[in-house]
């Protein structure tokens, strides 16, 4: 075998080893209660980077999208969409990521519309949520 070849197979056995790590690791996770749905989701998580994503950003997101001209929180706001203050009582963090990705697809003709948040905006929005 060349130089060449056997680097090939080394790299490809390599690879292999990581594809059966991922998939045993997706599968025993999936298992679990709050185990990821698809295997997306679980690649999602596995790229998070790791801790708590910094929640003085996700005030800001709120004044920036306005979500209070539909929503309380602290007391303020309208009334058009529910009180966002104690969403950590109704919503799990992942409920509220695919709520903020697809409000319509969650529940069609919600008043809510799509934003069009980016991943991290979500993430953010769901960790600011989670604390009030």
């Amino acid at each position: 075998m060349r130089g060449g070849q056997a680097i090939g197979v080394v790299s490809g056995a390599i690879a292999a080893s990581f594809l059966l790590a991922g998939a045993a690791s997706y599968r025993s996770q999936a298992r679990a209660a709050d185990g990821p749905a698809t295997v997306g989701e679980w690649a999602w998580r596995a790229v998070r980077p790791p801790g708590p994503l910094p929640t003085g950003r996700g005030a800001e997101l709120i004044q920036h999208y306005g979500c209070r001209s539909c929503h309380t929180l602290h007391g303020t706001g309208a009334h058009v969409g529910p009180v966002l203050d104690g969403v950590r009582r109704r919503k799990t963090r992942e409920e509220i990521i695919r709520w903020l990705d697809g409000p319509q697809r969650i529940k069609p003709g919600t008043k809510m519309p799509t934003f069009g948040f980016t991943v991290v905006e979500e993430q953010l929005l769901a960790d600011f949520l989670l604390t009030q």
